[in-house]
């Protein structure tokens, strides 16, 4: 039986490095200020050593953010400055070597088509303090890492094995493994024009890789020595992927999607003497679990809030039983020791903003041990909940409603926060946007609009040809769905989103009139016929036919797009609007803004332009951040004031 103690000395040491200092509330206000939800998160990342006796965190230690190794027995072993640096994941290799994914976004130049966030990796030895980027000096290799692969061991020595592509013939990666502890890099795989992913198991034995032709659609996995077809199959949108080892050595796993799109997930041996075999197929998967030695060992399912589920009983129990601690918490599995007697679980939810912890299975102790947002207390965190309503043509929406924190639940003032992709969705948890804004007495409905992702394939579908569309009035559908249940102003409505939700922002005041007091668009996309083109122009065919089949168009050239086009329509907009966008973002251009703050200007419309220097699509920034919150919370306040007027 797990207990939750706070009590106790043995993680001390670990509380005093990663728990941010409390910083008093506004003296004219109860509330947190908006910072406290802008800033990065105190801890962004953990991750324990095989033995549970190390750990690994990014945190931040007053207004730095910093790399801390911590000895649970003797304290801190090393630490180091992060200042701006995009740390994307944490994983080890043994008990020496820390190794640190980042990215950057690099200028490649005219010829490789301008900015790209690339991945990168750092190796942190732990014995000697040293901090590596292997890649960074190489002369035959980019500064690159196009894909990191778990860690394995060959020979008594821990290497850990990239994706690589050659400085002078950049045509085909090549599958480079990092020998840790001398820092030598060797290639045990040449690359292939039509090859995109590799599998590699313990010894450096490569298994398998696939190949793809976007314009034919033919996806094939093949054995690595003999060359052998294990699967051959039609992909059109280049979804069907080797995800890496199986279960058991000589085995990979690998997504299939079937005619209906649907993925399922397969297991095969190397040898082909053995038909595939589908894991997991009642549940659809959001990711993948794998062990210290790199075999398949469980999966995340998808769910309101993500689960672990575990193939081995003994570790299922575990997970089962951990998850019970936590009754009234969204429960999140960071990270494991290999005998699984110690875990990392992260918690939000209900009067949480979001807390680490330490399990121990033997002793059945969970300790806290760094909390996210320190300043944000319990009474605070304003409880999101699942929440059902019909679009006007009857399909089901599904959604997440937050409701302000001791607000009179009548009448209040709305945000419709859209999410991104558009094929991904919303989960239960601590969102620092709509808790910023549910913080200042707003209601926050998150539709989770046709055509989002992690649901079933035919809800998925019916967003196909209904961008801008169907997939537009769902929002506005929930709006009036949630002001007949008495709670909100159908008066009193803004909406806020970010890349395809900016989108929705836009259109939201362009394609749609009457509705919104004002929109807000981070990173949004604005010039539909200029995006498709960007997309053919760099042939990338099967993003192409993905994207028509949303758009619901065959060509960059269709009318259809300036039809659904906020850029196109900007002399109907019909409240004021805030743009917000990342110089460096490479997923949606900056130009997308551009275009949209020139048109609106030039119709005389209400428009701010909040240009982020050095900002990404995704807002990793502590500083720029802030003042993206600092810059939505402050405009819709302005236009839509909490209090009725």
């Amino acid at each position: 039986m797990i207990k939750l103690r706070v009590l106790g000395c043995l993680l001390v040491v670990i509380m005093a490095i990663v728990a941010l200092p409390v910083q008093a509330a506004d003296e004219t206000s109860s509330l947190p200020p908006l910072s406290a939800y802008g800033r990065l998160p105190g801890v962004e990342d953990m991750a324990l050593s095989p033995s549970g006796d190390l750990l690994a965190t990014v945190t931040t230690l007053g207004e730095q953010r910093r790399l801390v190794i911590v000895s649970i027995h003797s304290g801190v072993l090393r630490n180091y400055g992060l200042d701006d640096m995009k740390v994307r994941g944490l994983h080890w290799a043994g008990e020496d070597h820390l190794i640190v994914r980042a990215s950057s976004t690099q200028n490649l130049g005219f010829f490789f088509g301008g900015k790209h966030e690339l991945s990168n990796l750092m190796i942190v030895n732990v014995k000697t303090g040293e901090a590596e980027w292997p890649l960074q000096n190489s002369r035959k290799v980019f500064n690159a890492s196009f894909h990191i692969h778990p860690p394995l061991k060959a020979d008594g020595r821990w290497y850990q094995c990239v994706d690589t592509l050659a400085s002078v013939s950049a045509d085909a990666f090549d599958l480079s493994c990092i020998e840790l502890e001398r820092g030598r890099r060797r290639i045990i795989a040449r690359g292939r024009r039509d090859g995109q992913g590799w599998a590699v198991g313990a010894g450096l034995n490569v298994l398998a890789y696939e190949t793809y032709n976007d314009i034919s659609a033919k996806w094939e996995l093949r054995a690595y020595k003999s060359k052998d077809v294990l699967v051959s199959a039609k992909d059109n949108f280049g979804t069907n992927s080797l995800a890496g080892p199986g279960r058991s050595p000589g085995t990979v796993a690998y997504y299939q999607h079937d005619a209906r799109g649907a993925g399922h997930l397969f297991e095969i041996a190397v040898d082909g003497k053995s038909a595939p075999v589908e894991l997991f197929a009642d549940i659809n998967i959001v990711s993948l679990y794998y062990d210290a030695e790199g075999l398949l060992t469980g999966v995340v399912k998808e769910a309101d809030v993500p689960e672990l589920e575990m193939l081995d009983a003994h570790q299922q129990a575990i997970v089962v039983g951990t998850r019970k601690a936590f009754p009234d918490s969204n429960v999140h599995f960071i990270s494991m020791s290999a005998d699984w007697q110690k875990l990392i679980v992260y918690t939000d939810g209900a009067g949480d903003s979001g807390t680490w912890w330490y399990v121990n299975i033997p002793t059945g102790d969970a300790k806290p041990i760094g909390y996210n947002r320190p300043e944000i207390r319990s009474r605070h965190v304003a409880t999101p909940s699942m929440w059902q309503y019909k679009a006007s043509d009857g399909l089901t929406i599904p959604a997440i409603v937050t409701t302000p924190v001791l607000a009179n639940k009548k009448n209040l003032p709305l945000i419709v926060l859209p999410h991104g992709g558009p094929q991904s969705r919303d989960y239960l948890g601590f969102d620092w946007l709509a808790q910023a804004f549910a913080s200042r007495g707003y209601v926050v409905l998150q539709p989770n609009f046709r055509g989002s992702g992690n649901y079933s394939v035919a809800f998925r579908d019916a967003g196909f040809g209904e961008w801008g569309r169907k997939m537009q009035t769902d929002l506005s559908d929930g709006v009036a769905a949630l002001a007949d249940t008495g709670l909100i102003d159908s008066k009193r409505v803004c909406i806020v989103g970010a890349s395809y939700g900016g989108y929705a922002a836009l259109a939201g005041v362009t394609l749609q009139q009457g509705l919104y007091r004002c929109a807000v668009s981070i990173a949004g996309l604005s010039d539909l016929p200029i995006w498709l083109r960007s997309i053919v122009h760099t042939r990338q065919r099967d993003d192409e036919r993905y994207v028509e089949q949303y758009l619901g168009v065959d060509s960059p050239r269709a009318d259809e797009l300036k039809d659904i086009s906020p850029a196109h329509h900007a002399a109907r907009a019909d409240a004021p609007i805030l743009l917000i966008h990342g110089e460096d973002d490479t997923r949606v251009p900056i130009v997308h803004s551009e275009k949209m703050y020139s048109r609106l200007k030039k119709k005389k419309k209400p428009v701010t332009f909040v240009k982020l220097k050095g900002e990404d699509h995704f807002l990793s920034k502590s500083d720029t951040r802030q003042k993206t919150i600092e810059a939505a919370v402050g405009f819709v306040m302005e236009h839509n004031p909490p209090q009725a007027k």
